[in-house]
């Protein structure tokens, strides 16, 4: 869950910090990121988030929900499903953390693993490595051109020249909207959502795009257990 909330972030935020003018308020900023540290330091939690892109005409979807609680040791249990225009498969990939193993199902072809081949030791946690701690608060703010509050609803615009740079230094991305929006009611952000809209040319074909990304968060440290399948012990030993 903190790799998935961390790659949803850094996606559209982590672009070249640099010391350009911001009307965002700082603190708002400070709010949001200090938010976002804490939040990739949850003992438990439920994740739901959607990634939803449209390339002209064509519309694909990547639905995820991951359960995780490792107030003891790491368990966890992740769904991956796919759309695509009118095709759709809800269980493209089940992942399980369990007892110290992990648990493979890609549509069918099962397999088992001890969790230490992906580097996870008896007792140690996820890491939830956080990009943004080494810089100030100011560079923080300069990523955004604007800032605003409404209740819990925090709404950032990202400098869309910055995040052009940064997708692609060759020019051939055209950013024209991006935007942040969390919810953050008691210091943890439950709703996420990243807005990207522009153009991308190649050679001389330009296609347009739009890419939303959503999450939201449940049981902020209070998950009461995760559904595991019942048949994990026949999964075959790789």
């Amino acid at each position: 869950m903190r790799r998935i909330l961390t790659f949803f972030l850094s996606f559209s935020v982590l672009i070249g910090l640099c010391g350009c003018s911001s009307k965002a308020n700082k603190d708002h900023v400070i709010t949001f990121f200090d938010a976002f540290d804490k939040t990739l330091n949850l003992d438990s939690g439920h994740i739901v988030g959607t990634v939803t892109m449209i390339n002209n005409k064509d519309t694909s979807k990547m639905h995820l929900d991951i359960q995780l609680d490792q107030t003891k040791q790491v368990e966890c249990a992740l769904t991956l499903g796919l759309t695509a225009n009118e095709n759709h498969v809800d269980d493209y990939i089940d992942f399980y953390i369990h007892d110290g193993k992990t648990y493979l199902n890609n549509m069918g072809t099962k397999s088992q693993s001890k969790a230490e081949n992906i580097g996870l030791a008896e007792g140690q946690k996820l890491a939830a490595y956080n990009p943004f701690l080494s810089y100030t608060d100011t560079e923080l703010a300069s990523v955004f051109t604007s800032s605003k509050k409404k209740e819990d609803v925090y709404t950032f615009t990202v400098d869309p020249s910055l995040l052009s740079t940064y997708l692609d230094e060759l020019g051939t991305v055209d950013i024209a909207k991006a935007e942040i929006k969390a919810t953050i009611p008691d210091a943890y952000i439950t709703r996420l959502q990243i807005h990207i809209k522009g153009k991308q040319t190649v050679y001389e074909n330009t296609s347009d795009f739009d890419i939303t990304i959503e999450a939201s968060l449940e049981d902020i440290n209070s998950l009461k257990g995760i559904d595991f399948p019942e048949d994990l012990d026949s999964y075959p030993t790789e």
